[in-house]
């Protein structure tokens, strides 16, 4: 009786992690893949506003790799995510060294570099029409008294793009401060302490031992904001719809608009599918690059 007992609580003890996770595997089933799952599935349909489903088998997708609009917010989406990625990435590592080394006030710093994350995307659009406004933009107004020539920032194919990547740069790098400053905090002063007794210089400490244990966070900062720049569009919506001439068009806006403007749910959820695979193509890029042997 004692021994059915004991394996009774073995068995339990090795199911109740599994428990556990149950209701959180349920909520990423539904929340998660099922939507997935939907999208690919109505990728392959023909599907207008009145939500008439016609089967058109990969049609879709041979309409996609012809179209040249999409072929165009592929390209905008190389200058949109390719410099979001790049400034919110580098900025957000650099705050989170030099806020590393703030003795007093660190967390006050931390909070005030959140704020542009809890601004709506309105908000920030709306600023940053002002500052870039091709006539009374503050900084045309700035070139003016300068005596040069102002620019149009935002009716320009050339930096409206530009524009909009910078804005949201600044609206996002905090969440890759955080993350390294997580990753920072974590690492040991000790092992800097031996790095200073054995003759190494601070570029080298910086090298071995910050770059080196920070790589799984600069990985998961490179894939939280990779995706999350692909499948976003907010302040393009504000401050360019998309325009001049598409030139701030990416995937996720046209996406919206062969959707909710264009009236083909399908054609929008090739779209989707499309940058679902390269957002998991890059995530793989990542890892493969970053985490080579650790994992």
């Amino acid at each position: 009786m004692l021994s059915e007992k004991r394996v009774g609580r073995k068995i339990y003890k090795r199911i109740f992690p599994y428990l556990c996770l149950t209701p959180l595997f349920l909520f990423l089933l539904l929340f998660l893949a099922y939507p997935i799952i939907f999208q690919i599935v109505l990728s392959v349909f023909r599907v207008p506003l009145n939500l008439q489903f016609q089967y058109v088998g990969l049609k879709n997708f041979l309409n996609l790799i012809r179209d040249p609009d999409f072929i165009n917010s592929l390209r905008n989406a190389t200058i949109f995510v390719g410099g979001s990625v790049a400034g919110q990435t580098g900025l957000g590592f650099l705050t989170a060294v030099l806020l590393r080394n703030v003795k007093v006030g660190r967390n006050f710093f931390r909070a005030i570099f959140l704020i542009p994350w809890l601004l709506s995307d309105i908000s920030i659009g709306s600023m940053y029409i002002l500052m870039f406004n091709d006539y009374y933009g503050t900084i045309n107004e700035i070139l003016a008294s300068l005596k040069l020539n102002k620019i149009n920032f935002l009716t320009s194919t050339e930096f409206a793009i530009w524009v909009v990547t910078i804005a949201n740069i600044w609206k996002s790098f905090c969440i890759v401060m955080l993350i390294n400053s997580a990753a920072l905090n974590s690492i040991p002063e000790e092992l800097y302490e031996v790095a200073r007794i054995d003759g190494a210089s601070p570029l080298q400490s910086f090298r071995h031992i910050t770059l080196s244990l920070m790589k799984p966070f600069i990985a998961l900062s490179l894939i939280i904001t990779t995706m999350a720049t692909f499948n976003y569009f907010g302040l393009i919506y504000v401050m360019t719809y998309g325009g001049p001439l598409d030139s701030t068009t990416v995937p996720a806006f046209y996406m919206y608009r062969w959707a909710l403007e264009w009236g083909d749910f399908g054609y929008a959820a090739s779209v989707g599918v499309i940058i679902l695979v390269v957002n998991l193509t890059l995530t793989t890029l990542y890892i493969k690059l970053l985490l080579r042997g650790e994992i």
